[in-house]
């Protein structure tokens, strides 16, 4: 099954063309290589993109293209870009080298949580917006609203509440330190 999967994968990747005709031509194999590690894609992309000018009959410069994207990882493989991917919800690519995995995993780790409290507050604003309308709905109305909109009152004051607790959790996670 997964040799199945791995194919489709790559037959779909495969089809879409990586780079223009001009693209090709122009040869610069170490700014595609640099593009490409700065995207944190692995060494074997390469082959996309030799698929891709194959049919204008060029060939890529394997040697500029893994010195660039040598370069290009050491724009991806830090923890500022671990984090503002895991604030993405996106995990580090396993390119990186060995050493710095620990520090990457840490940044994406804050990225993620600062997201995750991100959502969290976002829905508990869109809750905290429902309950003002229906609040605001019992205005004037039959005698009964009155616990209704203590209740809501009460939701509303919760609401706020867990907001400001985790606006000021969330600032904990606010940089990738």
């Amino acid at each position: 099954m997964r040799i199945l999967i791995s194919l489709v994968l790559l037959l779909t990747l495969g089809s879409c063309a990586t780079l223009s005709e001009a693209e090709c031509r122009a040869g610069e194999w170490g700014l595609v290589g640099y593009e490409d590690g700065a995207q944190g894609r692995l060494p074997e992309f390469i082959a996309q993109h030799r698929e891709a000018c194959a049919e204008y009959g060029i060939a890529p410069d394997l040697d500029q293209y893994l010195a660039g994207r040598e370069r290009g990882l050491v724009q991806y493989c830090t923890p500022q870009r671990a984090y503002d991917l895991g604030r993405q919800s996106r995990p580090v690519a396993n390119v990186c080298p060995a050493a710095m995995s620990s520090q990457l995993d840490r940044a994406n780790f804050r990225g993620r949580t600062y997201r995750h409290i991100s959502d969290e507050i976002a829905e508990l604003q869109r809750d905290l917006n429902d309950y003002q309308r229906q609040r605001s709905r019992l205005d004037g109305t039959a005698s009964g609203s009155d616990v209704i909109a203590r209740s809501l009152n009460g939701s509303v004051s919760a609401a706020r509440f867990r907001i400001l607790q985790l606006r000021a959790r969330r600032a904990q996670y606010a940089t990738w330190r």
